[in-house]
């Protein structure tokens, strides 16, 4: 009886999951997400809880996520799902949603994971207690469950500790470099973790002005430690994402320069490759940028981004069209949550002719449009309903697209977008 499910809602989001990614399937012609190939072999870390609430230190439960997940990728043969993707969910659940016990199966339900891993903290003044579960999604069994304490100022040990407990749950044999690499920190001042963990708060909280705050955060963390790679490579991702809205050249340039100097401490940090062959776009350097996306993808072949990244540059600045179809359903297989990857595909269908396809696209993105699901560093979408128009269109169905432009238009005045002055 525990295996059956409790309510309508958990069986309509499986048959839901499911549904997604036999369409992705069908539609890439043989493409399959590395995350069913690799079977049980798929792990999501949560956000952390701060059990006394004080918002002062709501930094310390991303920070542990964010390194943990950094850490697990360390790990042979497991697939790690993006903390971006995981925000993101949980911004679009309602209060009572994010509060309740079966969080962690729900959430991995709708990721796809095979497991998940939760905790929780508390702090008291400089004395700071960790727990973490590890649950099997499917069955709801705890596998693993790590008790820490321990001063604020040894969250690094922490942090490495979980990791290992983690492995130890997933019966995971660690090679010397294996464990060289989760026990090596990127930096070992607190307050620079700290500047780092409040600005990827920030950043995935889709507000406009929070962008700004994100940037400022990230430039003390590099001021404190700049020897913090993960923080140079995330302010140049943020001022790459400024620099796109605005459209500000300088913008990019700045983020090419940090974005450099993260890659020259970290050559394996996939993120920055990604972030790398975006700036390179912006800025005409197409050879430039497809090489730092392959070079991304040979790091992470299961991050959504480089895919998604990778479609950008085949169709938009090469004009091939298929390609770009062909890595933005990739991107999907990897991540069916991400917005803007159903919002570019149906374009791109819908310039190759492909209406139907073209129209499926467009309604899962305005679907996830309304949810906030972009798929990139929690900023919002806009377009999906202006997607669904531009197919009605080209059907003759005018009054129908207008419909949908005028849908769009509302929704973007509206709505805390960034472009919101230039669309």
């Amino acid at each position: 009886a525990a295996d059956r499910y409790q309510t309508a809602r958990e069986f309509h989001i499986d048959l839901r999951h499911i549904a997604r990614r036999l369409e992705v399937n069908e539609s890439t012609q043989g493409i399959r997400a590395p995350r069913i190939e690799t079977g049980q072999r798929s792990i999501a870390v949560l956000t952390f809880t701060n059990v006394t609430r004080d918002a002062a230190d709501d930094w310390i439960g991303t920070g542990i996520a964010e390194t943990v997940t950094a850490d697990l990728k360390n790990l042979p043969d497991l697939t790690v799902i993006g903390r971006g993707q995981i925000s993101e969910l949980l911004n679009a659940m309602r209060p009572s949603e994010r509060t309740s016990e079966h969080l962690p199966r729900e959430i991995g339900r709708q990721l796809g994971a095979w497991w998940v891993l939760s905790g929780a903290y508390q702090r008291l003044g400089d004395r700071i207690r960790v727990t973490g579960q590890l649950v099997e999604v499917l069955s709801g069994k705890l596998i693993r469950t790590v008790k820490l304490d321990g001063r604020v100022d040894e969250i690094f040990e922490l942090q490495d500790r979980i990791v290992f407990d983690v492995s130890r749950g997933l019966e995971v044999k660690l090679a010397r470099e294996d464990a060289d690499a989760i026990e090596r920190d990127e930096t070992r001042s607190v307050e620079a973790f700290e500047a780092y963990s409040r600005g990827v708060l920030n950043m995935r909280s889709a507000g406009r002005e929070a962008m700004d705050r994100a940037i400022a955060l990230f430039e003390q963390a590099v001021e404190l430690d700049p020897s913090y790679a993960t923080a140079w490579s995330t302010l140049g991702g943020a001022l790459y994402l400024k620099g796109l809205f605005l459209g500000v050249r300088d913008l990019q340039q700045k983020a090419l320069h940090h974005l450099s100097r993260a890659i020259e401490l970290k050559p394996g940090l996939a993120n920055a490759h990604v972030w790398l062959g975006s700036v390179y776009l912006q800025l005409g350097e197409i050879n430039k940028a497809i090489a730092s996306l392959e070079t991304a993808q040979r790091l992470e072949p299961d991050n959504h981004d480089v895919h998604q990244t990778l479609a950008r540059a085949f169709w938009l600045f090469r004009g091939m069209v298929p390609e770009g179809i062909a890595e933005l359903r990739r991107a999907i297989a990897i991540n069916p949550e991400g917005g803007y990857s159903h919002l570019q595909l149906s374009m791109l269908e819908a310039l190759s002719g492909h209406l139907d396809e073209a129209e499926i696209a467009a309604r899962h993105a305005i679907e996830l449009q309304e949810r906030a699901m972009s798929g990139t560093e929690g900023l919002l979408i806009v377009g999906a309903h202006a997607r669904l128009g531009y197919v009605h269109y080209l059907r003759g169905n005018y009054e129908w697209a207008y419909v949908e432009y005028r849908r769009e238009l509302e929704f973007v005045t509206t709505s805390d977008h960034a472009l919101r002055e230039r669309t």
